[in-house]
């Protein structure tokens, strides 16, 4: 998929996700409306707040 058909599959409305290949071309995957996106940083967040702390 090139530029221009990547600006037009995300012109529909919903959530994709956008993978860059090595030679420049995308992979542009719709999501299911009910999944739950969590980036790196949110997790790493989640991970040091949740886990046990030793004294």
């Amino acid at each position: 998929m090139n530029d221009k058909e990547l600006i037009a599959a995300l012109s529909v409305p919903g959530n994709y996700e956008v993978i860059v290949l090595e030679n420049g071309e995308f992979i542009v995957m719709p999501l299911p409306p009910d999944v739950i996106l969590i980036t790196k940083e949110s997790h790493a967040d989640s991970v040091s707040h949740f886990s046990i702390k030793k004294d």
